[in-house]
């Protein structure tokens, strides 16, 4: 019997979810994601999927490594959100269609793409509680 949906919901992940882990060991960049095979990982030179280090499931089923949550990355021309920092709750986000220059990239590499208005809302909430919290 296959327990690898079981596994996801343990790390609090779906399947073929892309996650990454904290700082272990440099591998902070490589992008992970559970299937039903197993833990996959990206090989960072040529961009495919493949089998994951079985230490790296070790370390997320003891709990010596966190999952980070990766933005999704949209598709061409797909509409995506980003957190905008205002006062007004129905402001507090902008609207922007993937067209992958270098906008889009640095969007990506910050982690605030969300896939609707109110996730970014929560986003740019959390945001502007950290800055309050610098006082």
């Amino acid at each position: 019997m296959n327990h690898m949906s079981k596994v996801a919901e343990l790390l609090e992940v779906e399947l073929d979810e892309v996650f990454r882990v904290d700082n272990c060991l440099g591998i902070a960049e490589t992008d992970f994601r559970l299937t039903e095979d197993g833990l996959e990982q990206r090989d960072n030179a040529t961009g495919e999927w493949i089998e994951g280090d079985e230490w790296v499931l070790a370390l997320l089923l003891t709990g010596e490594v966190n999952i980070i949550q990766v933005s999704p990355k949209p598709r061409k021309g797909q509409q995506y959100y980003v957190p905008r920092i205002t006062t007004k709750s129905e402001f507090m986000f902008d609207i922007y269609c993937w067209d992958n220059n270098e906008y889009d990239k640095a969007y990506y590499r910050m982690g605030i793409i969300c896939k609707n208005a109110a996730e970014a809302i929560e986003l740019t909430k959390k945001m502007l509680a950290v800055a309050k919290n610098r006082e």
